[in-house]
């Protein structure tokens, strides 16, 4: 689990977050981890008080915890900083305090980069990547390896897209949109048809699917050719999270087996 840099004490925390803390202020953590692996000096956070009780069997001292629901602190040894979305702050203290490591800004040796292509210079751009002609990307956005940007592609800033993420033509992803390793952005799904069986059909023939990709994949699940910001997908065994529609911004798709949307 992420650790921090030094011990940050719980009254370093309140004052990021902006919120009150029951319990000793003094106490320092200096990592962040769940419930059941939770060292003395780990952050941990519940959601509500169905999970108080495992708080208090667990070893953790300090927690993000809602506002009314009743812990038990023992004096000078625990403290709770309570919060009305102890999930998002818990995300929040992390990014601050203990950031995933960043690769070194700029064009790697042993990416190809087209001549037209515009890089902010502080994207990262690892070895493999490939990147098209007419693309963007925006500040602070990392690339791993082997990421390809077909053409004409734009990428927000503060984007993360992971190893082996295909945006084909004219895909926009915008700011803050996470891609988790292997996903298709913008594949061929426009121009499907029935066939006289009523049966899908497209370039490479008839298709097992319950819905039509409306221009694009990945694994199974299909998106369309515009993301907006703040979206984080991973690589999903589903059906389709629309039909011709977008994703929106604040939006997650997680790894599932069922379908998840129509």
């Amino acid at each position: 689990m992420p650790r921090t840099s030094r011990p940050i004490r719980v009254a370093e925390l309140a004052a990021f977050l902006r919120c009150p803390v029951d319990g000793d202020e003094s106490l320092e953590i200096s990592g962040f981890a769940s419930l059941g692996m939770a060292e003395p000096d780990e952050l941990v956070f519940i959601r509500d008080g169905a999970l108080a009780a495992e708080f208090t069997r667990s070893r953790a001292s300090v927690v993000i915890a809602p506002p009314g629901v009743e812990l038990d602190l023992d004096d000078g040894k625990s403290a709770a900083l309570r919060s009305p979305r102890p999930a998002l702050d818990f995300s929040r203290l992390i990014q601050e305090f203990a950031p995933p490591p960043r690769p070194p800004e700029g064009i790697a040796v042993g990416a190809h980069v087209d001549a037209s292509a515009k890089i902010d210079s502080t994207a990262s751009i690892a070895p493999g990547v490939v990147i098209g002609p007419d693309c963007v990307v925006g500040a602070r956005t990392v690339l791993a390896p082997n990421v390809t940007l077909v053409a004409d592609v734009e990428v927000g800033s503060d984007c993360w897209l992971h190893a082996g993420v295909i945006l084909r033509e004219q895909t926009r992803v915008g700011d803050r949109v996470l891609l988790q390793p292997g996903v298709v952005l913008g594949a061929d799904g426009f121009g499907y048809v029935a066939d006289e069986n009523g049966r899908l059909a497209g370039r490479e023939g008839p298709l097992d699917a319950d819905f039509i990709p409306p221009a694009a994949s990945f694994e199974g699940l299909y998106a369309g050719p515009e993301v907006e910001r703040d979206l984080r997908v991973d690589r999903c065994r589903g059906r389709s999270s629309g039909h011709n529609l977008p994703p929106h911004h604040r939006t997650a798709f997680a790894r599932r087996r069922r379908k998840l949307g129509s």
